[in-house]
């Protein structure tokens, strides 16, 4: 998953890899791990598919959603109807779900790089 910043009008577009994508780069690491490939040819490839301009952007995303967590979601758990509380428990479970998917990403391409 790659998050990408449009300075245009300050939104963020969500663009995934192709599968044949992840393979290539799988089959690079393969490589670099069984010795073929040398470490900078692999930190090469690694920083041409992920810029550290990406990942500065994922940690701006995460910046920016955060008062809105703050806001928002701290005031909906306060509230007493069951239509309000039904809607901020499922927004508040979307959202966790949407961050263990940022995390298992990370950790994945960690995994991988290793």
């Amino acid at each position: 998953m790659r998050l990408l910043s449009k300075s245009s009008d300050n939104t963020h577009e969500i663009t995934g890899f192709s599968k044949d994508k992840i393979l290539e780069l799988k089959e690079k690491i393969a490589k670099y791990k069984s010795g073929t490939i040398e470490n900078t040819e692999l930190q090469e490839i690694l920083r041409l598919e992920f810029p550290q301009e990406i990942l500065s952007y994922y940690s701006e995303y995460l910046k920016e959603i955060e008062p809105f967590l703050e806001g928002y979601i701290q005031k909906s758990s306060q509230l007493k109807d069951s239509e309000s509380i039904t809607n901020y428990l499922s927004l508040k479970n979307q959202i966790f779900q949407e961050l263990e998917r940022y995390g298992k990403n990370l950790l994945n391409f960690k995994l991988n790089c290793q």
